[in-house]
């Protein structure tokens, strides 16, 4: 275990190391492209300016020109009106095309193992950071260093220094401040459950409260920091309901949880247009409909499920609609990716409250539900031919 504890936390330098050094590296090259661009405009506009007509070259001093008058030839009338039956009329001068300026050039694509030269080594660091705080507690109870109650403690210190230096790198590198924003909310993770499940130093319902206050902080910080850390959050918060167990199951509790957590999530997710991550908040609720009907369900539970389930779609519905964008002589309208999201979630939700009221013997309630979505969803057709 000191060889393993070691390697973890010589892995976590290294990686944000070479993390830091890359990125250093791709905003020097950035400035440079920025550099070239501006000097290849400045060339453009220069191309494209009138030329400057040359002066004639002074006289030498002392002396003033001396005006030659041509000898004029002396014209007779009979020249001049042979000359105006002969000559053709002028040609008109032909038309000037327009020339068009030159397009500056364009911005090179960044290829996939420059993506992933650049951004491998900070999510190596942050999984090892992580892994380093769990081992951290981990390794000082089977040595009996500290009590279990200052164990947890280090743990929860350690993420939230985190936490603070991915703040505080937020504009110097990014991508290391996402790196340990993710790394000290999944340290927090494993801290509040060894806290809750493991050494019983924290009552069940204020692991959960914590575990969903991690999950808040997540989300909040995903909105400054980027996508990695709401995606952290969103593993955590959604796996929390199943290892920490507070009494006995609710249907009330753990739904009317889970849809706080899915408005958060869907509500980030519009702001920043990260489809994927809106796509698996969704994906998460519904696995949950589907075990909670395979495992605990009671006759009760139905009003709970359906309800979550009608509001999550209605939820969805809006977000997308909300991210309408014009375009050109068209109403606007959502992008692919949220069509694709509304229509995930209006038609997997009428699958699961038809599987919600077959679990609940078809009583009128559930399918009441049912019927209230299904008109909702008659109607969103009805107002926007796209959905």
């Amino acid at each position: 275990m000191d060889c393993l504890t070691a390697i973890v936390f010589v892995t976590a330098g290294a990686a944000l190391l070479v993390g830091a050094v890359a990125h250093r590296h791709i905003r020097a090259l950035e400035r440079a492209l920025a550099e070239l661009r501006t000097e290849l405009r400045a060339l453009a506009a220069r191309s494209r300016s009138p030329a400057v007509a040359a002066a004639p070259p002074p006289s030498p001093a002392g002396e003033s020109p001396v005006a030659v008058e041509p000898s004029q030839p002396v014209v007779r009338p009979a020249d001049v009106a042979a000359a105006t039956v002969l000559s053709p009329p002028p040609s008109p001068l032909p038309p000037r095309l327009p020339v068009s300026p030159p397009s500056s050039p364009a911005a090179p694509r960044v290829s996939l193992e420059e993506r992933l030269g650049a951004r491998l080594p900070v999510w190596i660091g942050s999984i090892a950071l992580a892994l380093a705080g769990a081992f951290l507690v981990k390794y000082s109870f089977e040595q009996g260093w500290l009590s279990p109650a200052v164990r947890v403690a280090i743990g929860i210190a350690f993420g939230i220094a985190m936490l603070f230096g991915g703040e505080a790198m937020r504009r110097s590198s990014p991508r290391v401040s996402q790196g340990l924003s993710a790394a000290g909310v999944a340290d927090l993770f494993a801290c509040f459950l060894a806290g809750t499940t493991l050494y019983g130093l924290i009552s069940p319902a204020a692991g959960f409260g914590l575990i969903a206050l991690t999950a808040a902080v997540a989300v909040a910080l995903s909105l400054r920091q980027g996508p990695m850390v709401a995606l952290i959050g969103l593993l955590g918060g959604f796996v929390a309901p199943y290892l920490i167990h507070s009494g006995p199951p609710s249907a009330r509790n753990l739904f009317g949880y889970l849809l706080l957590l899915e408005v958060g999530f869907l509500v980030a997710s519009r702001r920043r247009g990260w489809t994927a991550i809106a796509g698996l908040a969704n994906a998460g609720g519904l696995l949950w409909v589907v075990a909670w009907i395979a495992g605990p369900f009671q006759g009760a539970d139905g009003v709970w499920l359906c309800l979550f389930l009608v509001l999550l779609a209605a939820v969805t519905a809006a977000t997308a609609l909300a991210g309408r964008r014009p375009a050109e002589g068209r109403s606007p309208s959502p992008s692919a990716g949220e069509l694709v999201l509304a229509r995930g979630a209006l038609g997997l939700g009428l699958a699961a409250i038809s599987m919600v009221a077959g679990k609940a013997g078809y009583s009128t309630l559930e399918w009441a539900f049912f019927g209230v979505l299904a008109a909702g969803v008659l109607v969103l057709g009805l107002l926007d031919a796209e959905l």
